[in-house]
């Protein structure tokens, strides 16, 4: 009977909590399934394709801190032009974020949402992607940043913009255009990407 007792009597072990298992991370693996290169896709295009918007950060982050009233070196009149907070700072966040956006459309040249229609489309969700729609509208984009930047490039130091005495001088001016050079890497690269996203399609 003591022994009975004594059983009856010991302590019950806590119970331990369940082991907790991996936590989801869902953005993160958004961010996976986005960039996630196909089959075949060459490791330089891949490189190529998250480098590309990289390109657009500096400049993006710099008209950011114009928009927020940072002094960045303009004086007189484009001082007051640019003058923060005001018009400015809506239309430097949109320009970013446009920026930004259009740059990660790269990664349609390496990853299956650019051979794939996306299944929340109706209709023609999950079909095969047209290459030469997208090899098109890539080539276009090419052409467009080629326009764009070759008449920049042209005129930085022209008296309408870095020559005029009101834009941004001595390191200011350097700063200014430190982030806005890495840009001139995109329409290349993205000429690259274009080419290779062909080749792959047609073979």
């Amino acid at each position: 009977m003591e022994s009975i007792n004594a059983s009856t009597s010991m302590p019950t072990p806590a119970r331990r909590p369940p082991a907790a298992g991996p936590r989801r991370r869902p953005f993160k693996a958004l961010v996976r399934r986005a960039t996630e290169p196909v089959p075949g896709v060459a490791r330089w295009a891949v490189w190529a394709a998250h480098v590309i918007p990289l390109l657009t950060v500096p400049s993006g982050l710099w008209r950011i801190a114009l928009g927020i009233g940072v002094p960045m070196g303009f004086g007189g009149d484009l001082a007051r032009v640019y003058a923060a907070p005001g018009w400015i700072t809506p239309y430097v966040i949109a320009l970013t974020l446009v920026s930004e956006a259009v740059a990660l459309l790269s990664f349609a040249l390496i990853t299956r949402w650019g051979e794939t229609v996306p299944s929340w489309m109706p209709l023609v969700g999950g079909r095969s992607m047209p290459g030469g729609l997208v090899t098109s509208a890539a080539a276009v984009g090419t052409v467009a940043l080629v326009l764009i930047a070759v008449p920049t490039v042209a005129v930085w130091n022209g008296p309408e913009n870095m020559g005029d005495p009101d834009a941004p001088q001595g390191l200011a001016g350097v700063v200014m255009t430190a982030t806005y050079a890495p840009m001139l890497a995109w329409p290349p690269l993205l000429a690259a990407l274009t080419v290779a996203y062909w080749v792959r399609r047609r073979a």
